[in-house]
């Protein structure tokens, strides 16, 4: 599992350590609340394709990858 997550790890650490080097706490507290938006974004997204597939006996729309 860590060798699939290893790169996104790394790049929001970078972008972490940009945001709060060049904006501060208080960007970077706006940063986690838009962060947390896009996944809730993905996951309903993902959860309304997969409520669809029951209905339609489609598949292959699923949440994660992993």
């Amino acid at each position: 599992m860590t060798s699939e997550i290893w790169f996104p790890a790394f790049v929001t650490w970078i972008l972490k350590l940009y945001i709060v080097g060049y904006g501060g706490v208080r960007i970077y507290q706006l940063f986690k609340l838009f962060s947390v938006g896009m996944i809730l974004g993905k996951v309903s997204a993902a959860g309304f394709w997969a409520v669809i597939d029951v209905f339609t006996g489609a598949t292959g729309n699923v949440i994660t990858n992993m």
